[in-house]
């Protein structure tokens, strides 16, 4: 009966998901291009004819590179006649209205291959959180019966049903938009360093480096991944170091605190063996810079390496205080 029950949440979860590509293969065909649209796919169209990405630049173009693809090999037509550049410089909206233009009442089925290539991220984030769900569930629970079993896989059915079903996933999953393609990958990322801090092998930290450079390609306000990142393993670091420290016995800090000590810590005391922890604060500080440098990597490598190595002062900004430079309209002290 157990075994029957697990089977079917199972398939529920397989079920959900396709009821919300549904959903949202219908949302993308029935409703008309939103304002920026025809902006990304223009946008995303340049980054693969001319791999320039002064287009759209305010964010980095992993989503709508994508969800051109199929637009390319359409056979669609383009007008780059309004095209200009300078800093500061925003011809992705001017461009996304020649792009409509040009290819007329073909427009409608572009956008409609276009957004149906995104509907994968949105699938990416409710599978993630089955599975992140599930395991919260073991933490707490961590029998190995089938009735807990049965426990943990309801609980990330729960979280599914609410990522199927949320009017927000449901209203931008089906756009050719980076605003679920960077949710889906920000929780991806996530759940990667989650399960690093939980077992902290070079596995883990091979596959949230490459993770959290991937969500680096989708929006930029995921840059402050790299520092909350940071906070968060000093947190459950000096958290798990003070439930170590007030253990009893060697056997109980092994369980509580299993990276801490070191593989012969039944041949050392408790006190010799707490006091590999500095070694160990040493190791997961240089994997987390492992980590940075294989998502630094995949950053440069989704812009094709452009603009790589180039020294800060060579790049031109838009803001006056970022470029130095004075203002001379205000008027001088004195």
């Amino acid at each position: 009966m157990v075994f029957r029950i697990r089977g079917r949440i199972e398939r529920i979860a397989v079920v959900l998901l396709a009821v919300h590509s549904a959903l949202l293969a219908c949302s993308a065909f029935m409703h008309s291009p939103t304002l920026n649209e025809p902006a990304h796919l223009a946008a995303g169209i340049s980054n693969w004819q001319f791999a320039r990405f002064d287009v759209y630049c305010v964010n980095p173009p992993l989503v709508r590179m994508l969800a051109s693809v199929p637009v390319l090999l359409s056979g669609m037509e383009t007008d780059w006649r309004a095209y200009h550049e300078g800093p500061g410089a925003r011809p992705e909206f001017s461009l996304g209205e020649a792009f409509v233009e040009a290819n007329g009442e073909q427009a409608t089925k572009l956008f409609v291959l276009a957004r149906w290539v995104c509907i994968p991220f949105s699938l990416l984030g409710g599978w993630i959180c089955y599975c992140w769900g599930r395991e919260l569930c073991e933490d707490d629970n961590p029998s190995t019966s089938p009735f807990a079993t049965g426990e943990r896989k309801l609980a990330g059915l729960l979280a599914l049903t609410l990522w199927c079903f949320c009017p927000n996933v449901l209203a931008h999953g089906a756009l050719i938009t980076p605003d679920i393609g960077a949710t889906a990958l920000a929780l991806a990322a996530c759940y990667a360093f989650w399960r690093w801090l939980k077992e902290p092998t070079w596995w883990w930290t091979f596959c949230s480096g490459l993770v959290l450079g991937v969500s680096q390609l989708t929006k930029l306000t995921l840059v402050i991944l790299y520092p909350l990142s940071i906070l968060l393993w000093v947190v459950y670091r000096w958290v798990k170091q003070r439930e170590c420290s007030g253990c009893t016995s060697l056997d109980e800090a092994k369980k509580r605190f299993p990276h801490t000590l070191p593989e012969d810590g039944e041949k050392k005391t408790l006190l010799s063996s707490l006091g590999a922890r500095q070694s160990w604060w040493l190791h997961e500080l240089a994997m987390l810079f492992v980590r940075a440098v294989i998502a630094v990597y995949i950053v440069n490598l989704g812009y094709f390496f452009e603009g790589s190595l180039t020294r800060l002062g060579d790049f031109r900004f838009v803001s006056a205080a970022l470029r130095a430079e004075p203002d001379h309209d205000k008027p001088r002290p004195g």
